[in-house]
């Protein structure tokens, strides 16, 4: 299988990328297969890269970047994801994609925390990235 991969940071070339009634958000995977080829497209938009860039969380990760990097890191996690099943021939579903991303940012928060010299309570760390959620008010419920 090949692959051609794509960063996206324009918002009207993803838009024009991604198909009609899917959710329109800062963050997504797009992705095209044909019979051995696969392209894959992360779309992160603009701002959220030039937060990160301005407020570094490798440097040092606070509330004021957490969601920006939970973003970004989501997308990573999708595509790593969906490249090592397609290397294999393995299928993936969203479901698949969604758990393996929650367990990234997971994993990824506790190790960047714990290389900061920070806390590295497991709980504390799973209560704010699980339980202290907010959903967008734009979703439709069902």
């Amino acid at each position: 299988m090949t692959f051609m991969i794509f960063l996206i940071t324009d918002t009207i070339t993803a838009k024009s990328l991604t198909p009609d009634g899917h959710c329109d958000n800062d963050e997504r995977l797009l992705v095209l297969q044909s019979d051995d080829h696969l392209d894959i497209s992360v779309y992160v938009d603009h701002a959220t890269l030039a937060r990160l860039q301005q407020d570094d969380p490798l440097v040092v990760l606070h509330e004021g970047n957490l969601a920006a990097f939970m973003l970004v890191l989501e997308g990573v996690s999708h595509f790593h994801y969906l490249c090592w099943n397609a290397t294999y021939n393995k299928s993936v579903t969203l479901l698949e994609l969604e758990l393996q991303a929650e367990v990234d940012k997971y994993v990824t928060v506790l190790m960047l925390l714990g290389a900061q010299g920070n806390s590295t309570d497991a709980n504390a760390v799973h209560q704010r990235l699980f339980d202290e959620i907010h959903y967008r008010e734009d979703l439709q419920e069902g």
